[in-house]
């Protein structure tokens, strides 16, 4: 019988006490707060954040780069200047075009935000069909090659 009314006394103190709505869903199902945690996936170490600040500064750089390029180009096309076919000019336009072509491979290792779930993407087999189906790859590439190299600085007109 004392069993029976320490139960009961029990059920009564269990229902009085004043439980947040998170530790009564956790107290119907059983488990504890401590079961129910996140799990946080490691970021490879190999692989470059999308939204990361390190790729933001890499951006600016190639900003800065093709803002570069988009004056000189026009500049050595139009009038032909002995100072832009210096052999300073001509290696920083060959440094340029390797920081370019480092650029596309460094798209191979950056993630992305999938626009369906809103989740960042680190799988690298689909980040790169997704690199490579985008026009942005098809313009990387030809803006990297060197044309004037290959056909001997000829204009085309």
């Amino acid at each position: 019988m004392a069993s029976e009314k320490g139960s009961a006394v029990d059920e009564d103190f269990n229902d009085n006490i004043m439980l947040s709505e998170d530790e009564k869903n956790y107290a119907q199902f059983g488990k504890s707060k401590q079961q129910f945690k996140l799990m946080e996936i490691p970021f490879p170490p190999n692989m470059v954040k999308a939204q990361g600040v390190n790729r933001l500064r890499w951006d600016f750089i190639i900003i800065f780069l093709a803002v570069y390029q988009g004056i000189t180009i026009p500049i050595a096309i139009s009038f032909n200047p002995d100072s832009l076919n210096s052999p300073f000019f001509k290696t920083l336009d060959s440094l340029i075009d390797l920081v370019f072509l480092v650029d596309i491979v460094l798209n191979f290792r950056t993630t992305y935000i999938d626009s369906v779930t809103g989740e960042e993407v680190l799988d690298p087999t689909l980040i790169s069909q997704k690199y490579l189906t985008e026009m942005r790859f098809i313009i990387d590439v030809l803006s990297t090659i060197p044309l004037d190299d290959y056909f001997g600085g000829t204009t085309f007109l």
